[in-house]
């Protein structure tokens, strides 16, 4: 099931040459179901890059409800969780807009 989702979000992520990962455990999670705010959801891991405070994904992005499942159970079970970024792209408040979210298991 998560290599299904982690595949989706790839296929449906745009193409660029800037992104660059930082991994660590999910730090905080915050969503929002509605607003006027350009947050859908935010989050922070242990290890956060100097060029970004956070992530975030808008309200209407396809595949939020995938990356805050995901960053949702990683927070809950502790698990090592990779975020992908481009650090070159506009930020809002210091945080980086994330492309895509997977979770790495000891397996």
């Amino acid at each position: 099931m998560i290599r299904v989702l982690i595949s989706l979000l790839l296929i449906f992520s745009p193409v660029c040459l800037a992104w660059e990962t930082t991994c660590g455990k999910v730090k905080r999670v915050f969503s929002w179901s509605s607003g006027s705010d350009r947050y859908g959801l935010r989050a922070t891991l242990t290890n956060l890059p100097e060029s970004c405070t956070g992530f975030w994904i808008a309200h209407q992005d396809e595949n939020k409800q995938f990356a805050f499942s995901m960053l949702l159970s990683s927070a809950a079970s502790g698990i090592k969780t990779c975020i992908q970024y481009d650090p070159d792209l506009t930020k809002y408040d210091g945080m980086c807009k994330l492309n895509h979210v997977y979770i790495e298991t000891k397996h």
